[in-house]
């Protein structure tokens, strides 16, 4: 997965994603020198709820996923303020 921020000052941040039985789990990747740890879940028509916490930020997400994709909006905080963005995800 790819986060993209489109306001504020997070960057482009790269994030190892995985699904198992609607259940979504980070399985890679950093944020300010942190680890990123995502919880979220999938529903049965493919809607997308996640929280990503990195440190002291935090990060909320709705999107949804079809055939081998997904996309999305999400919005954060931090100690360097307030961003948001979009992202998009495709199985590998």
């Amino acid at each position: 997965m790819v986060a993209v921020t489109t306001r504020g000052h997070c960057g482009t941040i790269d994030i190892g994603l995985g699904v198992r039985r609607g259940r979504l789990s980070s399985t890679g990747g950093f944020f300010a020198f942190y680890p990123i740890s995502i919880r979220g879940h999938v529903s049965g028509s493919g809607h997308v709820r996640m929280t990503a916490i990195a440190g002291p930020r935090t990060a909320h997400g709705t999107g949804r996923f079809g055939r081998g994709q997904g996309s999305g909006t999400w919005k954060g905080h931090g100690p360097s303020g307030v961003c948001s963005g979009v992202w998009r995800a495709s199985r590998t």
